[in-house]
């Protein structure tokens, strides 16, 4: 991945809150060339939520979200950052479970942003893309693993 070179800096400023969005160079631009470091630090800034980028960016929604999908290396930037945070959201609920407390927002987002992975309130007939369903059992250890991080 190309973008690999700037990202430690750009995490760096976005977590001091010094990246300047308003100044930035694809802010300015309002509409054309969207430069990959803006892209990388609203996707930071925003954990990932493409309409908080656009309002950062000063572009629209369908235009972020277009030259995301559109840039190999950004949207494998974008779906590793979003997965991290489904990630994250797993790892919390299932340590909730064992300690019963407040849940529903992490059951909220698994149910709707990791239906892939088989959380889902709904029978899914086909799976992503309609492809077939897959199912993935967790060994023990996984599953000790999963609980027992963090």
């Amino acid at each position: 991945m190309k973008i690999k070179n700037f990202i430690n800096d750009v995490s760096a400023s976005v977590e001091q809150n010094l990246y300047d969005f308003k100044n930035c160079a694809t802010a300015l631009k309002h509409s054309g060339h969207y430069y990959k470091q803006d892209v990388i630090a609203s996707i930071l800034a925003s954990e990932g939520s493409l309409q908080q980028m656009s309002l950062l960016l000063n572009r629209s929604r369908q235009s972020v979200k277009n030259y995301v999908y559109g840039n190999a290396d950004i949207l494998e930037f974008y779906v590793n950052y979003r997965e991290g945070m489904i990630d994250e959201v797993e790892r919390i609920h299932f340590r909730e479970a064992l300690n019963p407390g407040e849940g529903q927002a992490q059951r909220f987002i698994l149910s709707t942003l990791a239906k892939d992975r088989g959380y889902s309130t709904r029978f899914e007939a086909t799976g992503k893309n309609g492809g077939p369903i897959t199912v993935k059992e967790l060994s023990d250890d996984e599953l000790q693993n999963i609980i027992g991080s963090g």
